[in-house]
């Protein structure tokens, strides 16, 4: 059997599908803030919200309050990482 592919139209056509799921994976993200809630924070390190809150007390990360509002850097929360030895977590 004998199949002809047209290359441009290949190529056209796994270019649409991959822009279509970074599209829907940017979306489904939201905006790239670098400055997270505790919920947001404990999804971005990938464990709980009892286990973000746990260690929070246990290691004292390191976050910023002003006016009752307090967040956390996402370089703060990947410093921790790396100094905790689970890089390869991520």
């Amino acid at each position: 059997m004998n199949t002809l592919i047209n290359v441009q139209a290949l190529d056209s056509y796994i270019s649409n599908a991959v822009d279509r799921q970074v599209k829907e994976k940017v979306r489904a993200k939201g905006p790239d803030k670098q400055w997270l809630n505790q919920k947001e924070s404990a999804k971005y390190m990938g464990i709980s919200v009892n286990t973000f809150i746990a260690w929070r007390k246990k290691w004292k990360l390191e976050s910023r309050t002003i006016e009752n509002v307090t967040r956390w850097n996402k370089r703060d929360l990947d410093r921790f990482w790396f100094e905790h030895g689970v890089q390869g977590y991520l």
